[in-house]
């Protein structure tokens, strides 16, 4: 997840990860200081930017198998983190975010009570009235 905001010097916007602890950010005008996120003035007029880290990477044809699977893998596994971290930060997060997660969190579980209901609820009866 990174953070913009402006910089103390020359009011640029700089853009800077806020899940590897404090760390020391420098601007294009040379001008640096301390971002820590635990320190709570960091975060004001700034706004979180939580799209993905860079430009992407094209694919070649030539890739073998096994890195497709590991590419998926570690995907998944960035993005797990990356939800996480908004599930620890959620009362951080822009109030948009917040109503995303929120309904994602209630779809989930919706679906997860409607199957577990379709498996457990009894079918219609094999057993008739003693006819046979």
């Amino acid at each position: 997840m990174y953070l913009v905001k402006k910089c103390p010097a020359c009011a640029r916007m700089v853009r800077f990860p806020i899940d590897r602890g404090a760390i020391r950010v420098t601007c294009a005008c040379g001008n640096s200081f301390l971002a820590d996120p635990d320190d709570t003035a960091l975060y004001e007029g700034a706004r979180f930017d939580l799209a993905s880290p860079g430009p992407k990477k094209k694919r070649s044809n030539n890739m073998p198998p096994g890195k497709t699977l590991r590419t998926l893998v570690d995907r998944g596994v960035r993005r797990g983190y990356d939800l996480a971290y908004r599930f620890q930060n959620f009362f951080l997060l822009p109030t948009r975010e917040q109503i995303k997660l929120a309904a994602g969190v209630l779809l989930f579980l919706g679906a997860l009570f409607l199957l577990c209901y379709l498996v457990c609820a009894p079918g219609p009866c094999a057993i008739s009235d003693g006819a046979v």
